[in-house]
């Protein structure tokens, strides 16, 4: 299992968004939304063509500041194909925009 953190991109996603900077509370807060882009964003770094991804209905169930992703994402394989990959992701809010990749299952195995 490993765990990465990724600040920056939820940073300027938020900041987008035009969401406040208030503290996040991770264990009350509900961040679901933005697990399901953290999750998007761990699932892009394992693809070969990441910019042909297209999700399709995740899923997502918290328990305290822990979030599972489940759903599937259609993307190019090394030769071209569109292929359908389901997906588990796990990702914890360890607030103040940091996120840590718990697990991730890409059904490649």
């Amino acid at each position: 299992m490993k765990f990465r953190t990724i600040t920056a991109a939820a940073a300027l996603m938020l900041a987008a968004a035009g969401c406040t900077t208030e503290p996040v509370n991770p264990v009350s807060d509900d961040q679901s939304t933005m697990a399901e882009i953290m999750c998007e964003e761990f699932i892009e770094k394992r693809l070969k063509a990441p910019a042909t991804a297209d999700y399709t209905d995740p899923t997502t169930s918290k328990d305290g500041a822990t979030y599972t992703v489940a759903g599937a994402v259609d993307s190019e394989n090394g030769f071209g194909a569109k292929i359908r990959t389901r997906y588990v992701c796990v990702v914890r809010s360890d607030g103040d925009d940091m996120w840590t990749l718990v697990d991730l299952d890409l059904g490649d195995k």
